[in-house]
């Protein structure tokens, strides 16, 4: 076979950033130093490895054995040795290649002294571990096809040795590469024998470069000449099948990051590998995406990761509530159930799901963080929901705060100011001074614990995180309303010793609803004087509260009429909020109440968290059962901050 300058079929399509591969060697036998805690090991010979390029053709990879061939920086300036090529722990370190040893087919390795590598050192000692692998990285390749070739070879004259591992048994044909996956390759010739004694190290030069490994675990080697027609046909198939798979995980990972298929099709078409595509649609991403908080995201951060979690939260809440707007890797998971969606979500995850049963399934998902996350975020969105939509009708008349802690809170409530007085001429002005009260209070706490088993995982039970924390939102709204209200009911005394509403506090009237009768409690507000008790706020009665008993009388009496008789037209009309709320029935079906507009006159206030206005789920997995235990937390207080803000009127 001739060298081909022009593309064909054959032609070798290297990537540019080639992916680290390995290659089989041996510890040199009897070389363990006692004192010295090292081993020699020959870690290469050059012998041809038959390896696939990115579109499956077949090709002859020899490695270069002159010092001009072999960069040794790295070797000899302490590359680690690891166990079976882990590289993203410290803890698979088990030892470094001693500076200054390596040549271009021997290294000398010294292990680590910790405690915990003994083990591993009276084997190796004891030739019980003899295998090694080297990692490397090929920059440059020279075609060195001859006529008689009918494959085509090319020669690492410029590669790089990484690293040196420690592995259990040689690695097979399909682990000869290890980040670039669609870089297959299959290994003809072991690159060196275990010698058997000191010194005894094999000759390279007269090793058969052309044998061909056995596909056995050991690597023995066979006798059997390769087939190159059924190589060829199987190679066909494999990068078709390659090719398939390559286009499907493009438009996965294009769909996923809700990136249109026009870019998925165009990346297609342009022949980008996996690795390639992925790169350029986070980069993609980055550019499209609007959001302002997009500088937060962290350089590496797994893009697919984020659309992951975010599609399988969406699907769950519009599965919950379908009015939720269904997003484009939200439709990626819908018409999964539960235990659909936990295999699923496993599998994406990295996780061999296969063989497991459903109930390992489940109580594996609950115990991913991710999983459990999700599920909380929908029970919190479905208790927010709620509770939002549960009515409160105190909020118009009522004042908001947030609070930072549950420290006592002091209201002081200042008088009017004193009259000004005339300054006579020469004479000094005279010194005024404010009379205050004061409210104390501070936030309590209510929760409850629910938990999600993995039982209801496992039944499809969506109610365990959407309704039932629906239901805890509406009651964390209505236990609002009930402090709020139960103020009305109990009546308590303020700061001067009084009940809120008292006689002396003059926030008292009598009469059913009528023109009449609302005028004494208009006339009552606008009465009420300050603190110091002489001047008159003038503050307007801006609603009527009424229970749900006198919803109709108080309608009609603040309603439009068109009165022939200018006696007959309503004062009232427009001019008063109405609030019903069903509360007040429980305490008198007769009673109402009137309350000032809350920034002009303090009536009641009720406050949150700083930071938690309403009620929020904590979740952590089960100690004393499977499963995520979920709490539901609400800190929230009412209090009456001033009797002048509101009226009560006894309804008879």
């Amino acid at each position: 076979m001739k060298k081909n300058q022009n593309k064909t079929e054959n032609e070798v399509l290297l990537p540019e950033n080639r992916p680290e591969l390995s290659r089989n060697l041996s510890l040199v036998r009897n070389s363990y130093n006692e004192e010295e805690n090292t081993v020699r090991v020959q870690y290469t010979t050059g012998a041809r490895v038959l390896r696939r390029d990115y579109n499956g053709v077949l090709f002859y990879e020899e490695l270069g054995l002159e010092p001009e061939n072999i960069r040794l920086e790295r070797l000899n300036s302490g590359a680690p040795v690891l166990d079976t090529h882990w590289s993203h722990s410290v803890d698979s370190i088990i030892g470094v290649v001693v500076e200054g040893s390596a040549d271009q087919r021997h290294a000398t390795l010294r292990f680590s002294d910790r405690e915990d590598r003994k083990g591993l050192i009276n084997d190796i000692k004891s030739g019980i571990i003899r295998n090694v692998s080297v990692g490397y990285t090929i920059h440059r390749f020279e075609d060195v096809t001859t006529d008689e070739d009918d494959i085509r070879v090319l020669r690492a004259v410029d590669w790089e040795p990484t690293e040196i591992s420690m592995v259990a048994i040689g690695a097979d044909a399909g682990a000869g590469v290890r980040t670039g996956k669609n870089f297959d390759c299959t290994q003809l010739a072991r690159d060196a024998e275990i010698n058997t004694s000191k010194g005894n190290e094999m000759n390279e030069d007269k090793k058969d470069k052309n044998k061909v490994c056995a596909d056995n675990p050991n690597n023995e080697r066979s006798a059997n000449p390769i087939d190159l027609t059924q190589v060829k046909e199987e190679a066909k198939k494999e990068a078709i099948a390659a090719e398939r798979a390559r286009v499907s995980a493009i438009n996965d990972a294009v769909r996923k990051a809700g990136l249109n298929q026009e870019f998925a099709d165009e990346l297609i078409k342009d022949d980008k590998s996996l690795d390639e595509a992925r790169k350029l649609i986070i980069d993609k991403w980055a550019e499209e995406d609007k959001v302002e908080t997009r500088s937060q995201i962290t350089v590496g951060e797994d893009l697919t990761r984020k659309a992951r979690l975010e599609g399988v939260e969406n699907a769950l809440m519009y599965r919950s509530n379908p009015t939720t707007e269904l997003t484009e890797v939200g439709r990626n998971w819908t018409g999964l159930n539960l235990r659909e969606m936990s295999r699923q979500f496993l599998d994406e995850e990295g996780q061999s799901v296969r063989g497991i049963s459903i109930n390992e399934i489940a109580s594996r998902a609950l115990s991913t963080s991710d999983f459990t996350n999700i599920l909380a975020n929908v029970a919190n969105k479905s208790l927010r929901q709620h509770y939002e939509d549960t009515t409160r009708t105190f909020t118009p008349w009522c004042r908001q705060v947030t609070l930072p802690d549950f420290k006592d809170v002091h209201r002081n409530i200042l008088s009017e100011a004193p009259n000004l007085e005339k300054k006579t001429q020469g004479g000094e002005f005279k010194k005024g001074k404010f009379t205050d009260g004061k409210e104390v209070y501070s936030l309590s706490t209510y929760g409850k614990v629910l938990m999600i088993t993995r039982e209801a995982i496992i039944n499809d039970d969506m109610d365990a995180f959407t309704k039932i924390p629906q239901q805890f939102g509406a009651a964390s709204s209505r236990l609002e309303s009930d402090l709020v209200y139960g103020i009305f009911a109990d009546n308590p005394n303020m700061a001067d010793g009084k009940a809120l509403f008292h006689a002396d506090h003059n926030n008292l009237t009598t009469g059913a609803i009528s023109v009449e009768n609302l005028g004494k409690m208009k006339a009552a507000m606008r009465k009420q004087k300050g603190i110091g008790g002489k001047a008159a706020l003038n503050v307007p009665l801006e609603f009527l509260i009424v229970p749900s008993a006198l919803e109709t009388a108080a309608e009609q009496h603040l309603g439009v009429i068109q009165p022939n008789e200018a006696s007959k037209v309503n004062p009232f009309r427009n001019t008063l909020k109405l609030i019903v709320e069903g509360r007040l029935d429980d305490i008198s079906a007769t009673q109402y109440y009137g309350a000032a507009n809350p920034n002009q006159l303090d009536t009641i206030e009720y406050g949150y968290l700083e930071g938690q206005s309403g009620p929020y789920i904590e979740s952590r997995n089960g100690f004393h059962s499977d499963g995520m235990e979920i709490k539901v937390r609400h800190d929230f207080v009412a209090k009456a901050l001033d009797f002048r803000g509101l009226v009560r009127s006894s309804g008879s």
